[in-house]
């Protein structure tokens, strides 16, 4: 049997040459890299920080407004978007209901500056659990001459018990020729649905060996601060502590 599940399907009515509605089932823009998450060819790494990159859910189906427009010398591109979705949570089903979100990023130049604020109303049957949940986040991305800085930071809050999940990166790169060293430095520290702090370090380089190809070769070293803790009864066994290392290797190719 097949299971197909579809991230893009929606149609666009252009309002103005600077403003589109899309209505149907988008990417929702929680991070920097949302829109082309899919497609690494378009980042350095081999894929974007994990640590960073969780979210109750990723797509949605709803109305999302889209408006591009020059202030002077500086780009603002702003999205506002509301819509549902169904998510699965320790194996439980649920729904992301009631989301109001709106993300702005500001361009000059060599920099971009990013926030997003989204809130929703959750519910997962089987755990009890029906609440409101905001997420916001941050990010600065510069590419100046030879050298590449990306950092964001989000925050994921239960508004009923106040706990927060918060996450985030920082990562630099410079280019010599075809290649580009990169270290990366992220993390987790998550409170809202169950107890883990995560530190991760991350060097690679990137080889972009022929037009549209690049390799990319890594290595990340993760140490994990886990709390297991019952979801229904909230009792929790001492912290464990894992660590993992993986080198990996990848080609990416853009047509």
């Amino acid at each position: 049997s097949f299971d197909t599940s579809f991230e893009w399907a929606y149609a666009t009515l252009a309002v103005t040459d600077n403003t589109k509605i899309n209505f149907g089932r988008f990417r929702a823009p929680l991070f920097y890299y949302s829109d082309f998450l899919d497609t690494s060819y378009a980042y350095y790494w081999l894929r974007a920080p994990t640590d960073m990159y969780v979210a109750p859910y990723s797509t949605t189906t709803g109305v999302s407004l889209n408006d591009f427009r020059y202030l002077g010398d500086f780009e603002l591109s702003t999205q506002i978007w509301t819509g549902e979705e169904q998510i699965e949570f320790l194996g439980s089903p649920g729904e992301l209901t009631d989301m109001i979100g709106i993300n702005f990023m500001l361009a000059y130049d060599w920099i971009k500056l990013r926030a997003v604020y989204n809130t929703m109303d959750s519910a997962i049957e089987g755990l009890g659990v029906d609440t409101k949940l905001i997420y916001s986040a941050y990010a600065v991305i510069a590419d100046y001459e030879n050298f590449k800085f990306r950092s964001e930071y989000g925050n994921l809050e239960d508004d009923d018990t106040g706990l927060e999940d918060k996450f985030g990166y920082a990562s630099v790169g410079y280019t010599i020729g075809n290649f580009t060293p990169h270290y990366t430095y992220s993390e987790q520290d998550r409170a809202a649905f169950f107890l883990a702090e995560v530190e991760t370090h991350t060097i690679g380089i990137r080889w972009d060996y022929l037009p549209g190809t690049a390799f990319k070769l890594e290595y990340s070293e993760s140490t994990t601060e886990a709390t297991p803790c019952d979801p229904m009864s909230g009792m929790c066994l001492p912290p464990q502590e894992t660590k993992i290392e993986v080198v990996a290797a990848a080609i990416d190719l853009v047509f």
